[in-house]
């Protein structure tokens, strides 16, 4: 495909900061995958393909990672990449100093924590962990590799390997031109620039006008703003989230396995899904996982509308009658969390569950709050991990009590979930994870509600130009 000279992406925002504070911000994150880069990288159809390690091995035990670095790349100012880069790119990360957002500070640094990281001949990068993780290359896959020297000396700066390099950035908008000297194949576009505009409507506006050239993250009802003779096409955009709400199980009425299945029975989420997001926006989900991530078992069939057996369940349980629950909600991410939960509160009432809500305008806090376990009785949240054992490991083990863990507690899983992370060979792991999948989907520690998808607007001569990784972050090819 010829070059082209321009292209131009409207999302909500365009802030980007450091490149090593956590983050499951797609359009912050789509920003970065142009910028900077991983010693490997996440296919777009799940599995790992090399980035800045030209190749990499394990282990029998899976804790000694070796990774041979690629030759002949360059940062966007010339200097020569070096394997030193890698290593202190990867101390720096663990550091305790380094932040998250919405309450992710310190997940990754748990990885990496009093893991020996060693720069041995030819170029090798060779890092011995201190419990065995066989699914590693989910973490490597989330850490740039930024420069030695700026780390250490210059602080840090959006100077990567990456196809494209860095040329305006502020409040508004980021400007990025294409790398000349890449490693890689060269981009289709030279310029990309990438603008803030917070409203959906803005940004179909701006699309159907013709300023831009994709618009991420429409709404589901923008789609009656496009004429049938506007020259638009619209994609839907899979992604590894699940939108659930978390429920305490350190005390309260929800301790009970049959009180967690009644609510789950007695939610129409393929109606939630469609009064709130709108027709084909999200899945209805039956566990933890989507059917993107490893150990998915598309055999397990979930919940469903029943309410029949929710009334059943709630009379073999015998709480107080009726059941009171309260759930936190944020005003934004996801943005229909208050209205999804108010439809939800009115079938509830029909099965004898009187559901109450708190609304939280203050995102950060809100995660923080939910972190330290002092929700009510249920939270929503976006699980958005695209890796199996960390969604598992940091959520659902009892022996580790991640951050987002909340009381569950089975040996079966903590297990089957130990059993993964000491096992290379992916088949077999997979096989763990779908023991762990299926008896987390049993014991409903969450209600399992739906797997979200990205609405993404594009003109029609634009949209072989922009492609979608994984996580659903859009950046141009």
């Amino acid at each position: 495909m010829e070059s082209r000279h321009r292209l131009t992406i409207a999302q909500s925002h365009v802030e980007v900061g450091d490149p090593h504070v956590t983050s499951d911000n797609r359009e912050r994150l789509g920003i970065l995958r142009a910028l900077v880069e991983p010693l490997v990288r996440r296919l777009s159809e799940g599995g790992f393909e090399a980035c800045l390690a030209a190749k990499w091995s394990v282990s029998s035990d899976a804790r000694t990672w070796a990774f041979a670095i690629r030759e002949g790349v360059r940062f966007h100012d010339g200097t020569p990449f070096t394997v030193e880069d890698c290593a202190v790119s990867l101390r720096r990360i663990r550091d305790s100093d380094i932040t998250g957002e919405l309450g992710t500070t310190g997940v990754i640094q748990s990885y990496l924590r009093e893991s020996r990281i060693e720069v041995v001949a030819s170029g090798r990068l060779v890092i011995e962990l201190q419990r065995p993780n066989a699914d590693f290359l989910d973490v490597v896959s989330e850490i740039p590799i930024l420069k030695r020297h700026d780390i250490e000396e210059a602080g840090v700066r959006l100077v990567g390997t990456g196809p494209y390099r860095l040329c305006e950035v502020c409040e508004e908008r980021v400007v990025i031109e294409r790398n000349a000297n890449y490693w890689g194949a060269p981009s289709i576009v030279t310029t990309v620039e990438w603008l803030a505009l917070p409203s959906s409507a803005a940004r179909l506006d701006a699309l159907t006008e013709g300023s831009v050239d994709v618009a991420v993250a429409l709404a589901a009802d923008d789609r009656d703003g496009i004429a049938p003779d506007q020259d638009v096409a619209l994609t839907w955009v899979r992604t590894p989230v699940c939108t659930v709400f978390m429920l305490d199980l350190m005390e309260g009425p929800l301790l009970d396995a049959r009180v967690r299945q009644a609510l789950n029975y007695g939610v129409d989420v393929p109606s939630l899904v469609t009064t709130t997001l709108g027709p084909d926006a999200a899945i209805p989900i039956a566990g933890p996982l989507t059917s993107r991530h490893l150990g998915f078992d598309g055999g397990v069939a979930g919940y469903g509308f029943q309410p029949d057996i929710s009334r059943r369940l709630l009379d073999e349980a015998s709480p107080e009658s009726p059941l009171r629950i309260t759930l936190d909600v944020p005003t934004h991410n996801p943005d229909e969390a208050v209205a999804m939960v108010a439809r939800m509160a009115e079938t509830l009432a029909t099965i004898g569950i009187e559901c109450s809500y708190s609304a939280h305008a203050d995102r950060t806090a809100y995660a923080e709050m939910v972190r330290a376990k002092k929700l009510h009785d249920g939270a929503c949240f976006d699980s958005s991990p695209a890796s199996t054992h960390r969604t598992l490991r940091e959520k659902f083990h009892s022996g580790v009590k991640g951050p987002w863990w909340l009381g569950y507690d089975n040996p079966n899983v903590n297990q089957a979930i130990e059993e993964a992370e000491a096992e290379p060979h992916t088949t077999v792991r997979r096989n763990h994870y779908r023991r762990a999948y299926r008896l987390i989907s049993e014991d409903a520690p969450w209600l399992f509600l739906y797997n979200p998808s990205v609405l993404v607007g594009a003109r029609r001569d634009s949209q072989a130009l922009w492609g979608a990784s994984f996580e659903g972050c859009v950046s141009p090819i």
